[in-house]
C-alpha cells in the first residue's frame, strides 16, 4: 500500500478546510461549531474506530497542552454541542467529568473585543463558565489537523490503517447520472434517458 504524505491528508481534507473557511466568511460560526468539534472523531476514527478514550487521546496528542480546556472537556463540548443542541457539558461518567459547568460561544470581534479562554463564574449553575471564540477554536482544531497528518506521515504504524481508509473521505467531485425524461407512470422499457453530468459530494 502507498505510505499517505501530509500533502495527502492536507488534499483528502480539503473539503472540510474550505468548508471551514465558507462558514467563517459569511459568519455562520454555528455550524462552523458543529464541524470543528466532530473533526477529532473523523480523524480519529481513521486509525481506529471512534471512541471517547480515542477522541480524548487525539486531542491530547495534537491540540496545544495549553489553554483552559482539556481533552475531557473538548469531549464533552462535542457531546453537548451535537447530540444535546446545548452548551451546557454534561458526564455520567466521573472520568469524563468536565471542569466547567457551561460554555459561552462567542464569534469573532463581539463588541470590539476577541474574547477566548475567559473563566468565570456561571452564579446561575454554581460553577465555571468558560467563553470559547468559535473562530479561535476553528483555527486551533485546523493547527491540530495539520500536526496529524505530520504524525502520521512520519509512522508507518499509523499510516497503514489511515492510507486504507482514506479514499472513504468524502470528496467534490464530478459524476454523471442517467435521468429518465418521460413520463413517470411509463414501463422502463418505454422510458427515455438522458446523462446529466454533476457535482457531487460523496466517497464513490
Amino acid at each position: 500500500m502507498v505510505t499517505k504524505t501530509a500533502t495527502d491528508l492536507e488534499k483528502a481534507f480539503d473539503l472540510y478546510f474550505v468548508a471551514m473557511r465558507e462558514c467563517a466568511r459569511p459568519g455562520c460560526y454555528w455550524a462552523l461549531l458543529h464541524m470543528v468539534v466532530a473533526l477529532p472523531d473523523v480523524c480519529a476514527g481513521l486509525e481506529s474506530p471512534a471512541s471517547a478514550a480515542r477522541y480524548m487521546a487525539w486531542c491530547d496528542e495534537n491540540f496545544p497542552n495549553i489553554g483552559p480546556l482539556t481533552s475531557g472537556d473538548r469531549y464533552q463540548m462535542r457531546n453537548a454541542v451535537l447530540h444535546q443542541g446545548t452548551t451546557l457539558p454534561s458526564a455520567k461518567n466521573p472520568k469524563y467529568m468536565p471542569q466547567y459547568v457551561s460554555i459561552s460561544f462567542v464569534e469573532p470581534g463581539e463588541n470590539g473585543a476577541e474574547l477566548h479562554g475567559l473563566v468565570q463564574q456561571d452564579k446561575q449553575r454554581g460553577g465555571k463558565n468558560l467563553t470559547v471564540n468559535i473562530a479561535i477554536l476553528a483555527d486551533e482544531t485546523a493547527a491540530a489537523m495539520r500536526h496529524w497528518f505530520g504524525l502520521v506521515e512520519c509512522s508507518p504504524v499509523r499510516n497503514a490503517p489511515v492510507a486504507a481508509s482514506l479514499s472513504n473521505i468524502a470528496r467534490k467531485q464530478l459524476k454523471v447520472s442517467r435521468v429518465p425524461i418521460a413520463p413517470p407512470e411509463l414501463p422502463p422499457e418505454l422510458k427515455v434517458y438522458i446523462t446529466i453530468p454533476h457535482p457531487t459530494t460523496s466517497s464513490t
